[in-house]
């Protein structure tokens, strides 16, 4: 596993091997960037690490440099690479703000209200990073917790809480669970839509689309339908 700065090394290896590889094929910047479709400047940038260059690109100057595959087989793996180091120090976040939330959710003197949050709150950011950090039980448990501690009238607040709990039911795989507080949530909302709700709650829908065909998934199709958020004819996806 690479950390930040041998990635920023990995990168301006491979701008190096690009150009070699040009040059090995007797290219110019120009002409290379000819066959792709841009400028010199843009093939000396990619060359010199200050642009990346997309997959597009490096398919096609492998291609003309005839590199026989190894310059896009690079970019791969650097790409891999660098998804895998955003994935960890997302990992590494999530466990900051837990830890923060946990300090947070232990008993302590009030707060200033200046700094003062809903307890309902705490406990939904909870669920949400412990669903990040893989756990979604204890996330099942601390979203049913933020439920229990908003007033059923704060419709909104109450319908994010619920498809809070949807994420981690589904990772729990309890896929009937899911989809009938997703239908709760939908009719929740439907008396305070938002765009950012809405937009939840469909997400929260693709999530459930492997198990489409079941009766749960079914019924819940007919409720976001009934509600606005599912037309007729999109019944197998959202």
């Amino acid at each position: 596993m690479l950390d930040g700065a041998e990635l920023d090394q990995a990168r301006v290896e491979l701008g190096r091997r690009l150009a070699a590889s040009r040059r090995a094929a007797r290219l110019s910047q120009t002409a290379l960037g000819g066959f792709l479709c841009c400028v010199r400047s843009t093939v000396s940038h990619i060359e010199r690490a200050r642009r990346r260059g997309s997959r597009t690109f490096w398919e096609l100057a492998d291609k003309h440099c005839r590199a026989n595959g190894e310059l896009l087989a690079a970019f791969d793996a650097l790409e891999a690479a660098e998804a895998d180091y955003r994935a960890r120090c997302e990992v590494q976040e999530a466990r900051a703000e837990l830890d923060r939330l946990m300090a947070s959710r232990a008993p302590a003197e009030p707060p200033s209200p200046a700094y003062w949050m809903h307890a309902g709150m705490i406990d939904s950011q909870f669920s949400a990073y412990l669903t990040k950090l893989g756990r979604p039980r204890e996330a099942v448990e601390a979203a049913q917790a933020a439920i229990g501690r908003f007033d059923p009238l704060l419709r909104g607040l109450y319908a994010h809480c619920q498809v809070g709990l949807v994420t981690a039911l589904v990772l729990c795989e309890e896929i009937g669970e899911a989809a009938r507080i997703l239908g709760t949530a939908a009719g929740t909302a439907s008396a305070s839509p938002s765009p950012r709700l809405t937009a939840k709650l469909r997400a929260a829908r693709v999530q459930l689309q492997p198990w489409q065909g079941t009766h749960a998934v079914k019924t819940l199709d007919a409720q976001l339908a009934a509600c606005g958020l599912l037309g007729p004819s999109r019944s197998s996806g959202v």
